[in-house]
């Protein structure tokens, strides 16, 4: 891509930002206070949960038995092909991205990295310009990588690790830009798609125990954007997308190929609708994750992938082991997400 090229697609996305209602209809998410104390585990995982834990038996269980019969034939099909040839341009289409995300929080000022992350040092800022601009190239691409790692990590010396550990994915993000750029890492494709993969999935899962533990922080919105519900009560509604939003990253993560680049779809998809209802600043703050999976929508299973994959099994006992894993991953999730929280904040 040239650097005209470059500057033309950067202009056209923060167009969406220079107009004077920067702010308006703009809500991300609520008012929060991450130092809350937890609610015991038997509040926030009751019958209810524990119903819909039990429903969601059957469907986990057919995407896999789905996955281990058609997946490798699906992975050799010509549609996995067309997908295939636009690799070569990833990097570039990533570097746009990048750039537009942080652009935008140069001309809206005061963050760090995520739009709730409030800062008053003005230097930030222009660090963030900064590091757009050495995404020009794809040779400097990799000082907007370690700038990047470097406001991460400041951002967690002023708001805590357990705040910090919403937002892993600056690092797979921060990886990817390192890993393309420097010449002598571009030979580890693997490593660095691997590096990706790992920090979107668990971006995702981990915001999903915040919804079964913390659903009241959304009533504000859901009430403020009624339609969302699609009809159901508000516990209802949060269990289905707890649930979702943790399910669909973990098919991601174990699946081989079929079902793990059909599971990053409705995530794209729910990601770009939410711009509709809360605007430009949640288009800023999710820009990132959504070219993170439309990468992996690309690129297809990563290692993660492999590491989950038992060969000599049949696909119907594997299947059933993998829904076993399902639910053994959600409970370490929980567990370390209480235990994160209590070493934090105390009990």
């Amino acid at each position: 891509m040239s650097r005209k090229l470059f500057f033309l697609a950067i202009l056209f996305q923060t167009l969406l930002l220079t107009s004077n209602n920067v702010f308006a209809h703009v809500q991300w998410f609520s008012t929060v206070d991450f130092g809350e104390k937890i609610p015991p585990l038997h509040e926030a995982f009751d019958i209810n949960w524990l119903l819909f834990a039990s429903v969601l038996i059957i469907p986990i269980y057919a995407a896999f038995i789905l996955d281990r019969r058609y997946g490798d034939r699906f992975e050799s099909s010509r549609m996995v092909g067309f997908l295939l040839q636009a690799k070569p341009y990833i990097f570039d289409g990533f570097r746009v991205s990048a750039g537009f995300f942080l652009i935008s929080l140069w001309l809206i000022g005061g963050t760090i990295l995520t739009p709730e992350m409030q800062t008053d040092q003005q230097w930030i800022s222009w660090v963030q310009l900064l590091m757009a601009i050495a995404l020009i190239s794809r040779k400097t691409s990799f000082i907007a990588g370690f700038g990047i790692i470097f406001l991460y990590f400041y951002a967690m010396t002023i708001y805590g690790v357990f705040h910090a550990f919403n937002y892993p994915i600056f690092l797979g993000v921060a990886g990817f830009l390192i890993f393309s750029s420097l010449e002598k890492l571009k030979k580890y494709e693997e490593t660095k798609l691997m590096i990706l993969h790992g920090t979107v999935v668990f971006t995702l899962m981990w915001a999903s125990i915040e919804k079964f533990v913390y659903a009241h922080w959304y009533t504000g919105v859901l009430t403020k954007h009624s339609h969302i519900l699609l009809g159901l009560d508000q516990e209802t509604f949060m269990l289905l997308a707890a649930f979702t939003e943790f399910t669909l990253p973990f098919l991601m993560l174990v699946d081989s190929g079929f079902i793990a680049r059909i599971a990053t779809a409705p995530l794209i998809v729910v990601f770009l609708l939410a711009v509709i209802d809360f605007g430009k600043i949640d288009l800023v703050g999710h820009s990132l994750i959504i070219v993170s999976l439309s990468v992996l929508f690309i690129t297809g299973p990563s290692k993660l992938n492999r590491l989950f994959r038992i060969p000599k099994w049949p696909s119907y006992e594997e299947s059933g082991a993998l829904v076993g894993e399902h639910f053994l991953v959600l409970g370490a999730f929980i567990t370390f997400y209480y235990l994160l929280h209590h070493i934090s904040y105390g009990f």
